[in-house]
């Protein structure tokens, strides 16, 4: 029996970018499959908030919002992506986030920590519906086991032996 397994992103409903829409109509489109499918929601990749922040690396001074969310591994996704597709269940399954709820703020500080970067934080206040719409939220499902800041120092070591 062949198996469709769709990944998405954690909070869509109340998403307002473009992106967001996009991936939400997807997602309706699997559905409305006549495959077994299953949808699955993560929240966003560490290497994600990664490359966002090495794009801010120019600018002296990173308006952060002060939202709060739970970044997760591509690793421990890929594990949940697996466990979904092998299980013999179907349709919308549990969502995946990391094992830590976290500010943006404190997640970008991390970061430049890890990196020996210099650079102002300047924590932005975010209404939780403009957070929302941002598709700022915290994952409720599955939890991963790898940690931000374990991520940070891991790929740290093995961008110094590159």
């Amino acid at each position: 029996m062949q198996h469709f397994v769709h990944v998405s992103i954690v909070g869509l409903e109340d998403a307002t970018l473009p992106y967001s829409r996009v991936k939400l109509a997807g997602e309706q489109l699997v559905r409305r499959s006549n495959l077994p499918w299953s949808v699955v929601r993560a929240m966003p990749f560490y290497y994600l908030l990664e490359n966002l922040f090495a794009g801010l690396s120019w600018l002296p001074a990173w308006p952060v919002p002060t939202t709060i969310l739970n970044p997760v591994d591509t690793s421990d996704v890929a594990d949940h992506l697996v466990a979904c597709a092998f299980d013999g269940g179907c349709g919308v399954r549990a969502e995946i986030g990391g094992p830590d709820d976290l500010s943006l703020v404190a997640i970008a500080r991390d970061y430049l920590k890890t990196q020996g970067r210099r650079r102002i934080v300047l924590p932005m206040p975010l209404s939780d519906k403009s957070a929302r719409g941002m598709g700022f939220v915290v994952s409720r499902g599955v939890r991963g086991t790898r940690s931000w800041i374990d991520w940070l120092n891991r790929h740290r070591v093995r961008a110094n032996r590159g």
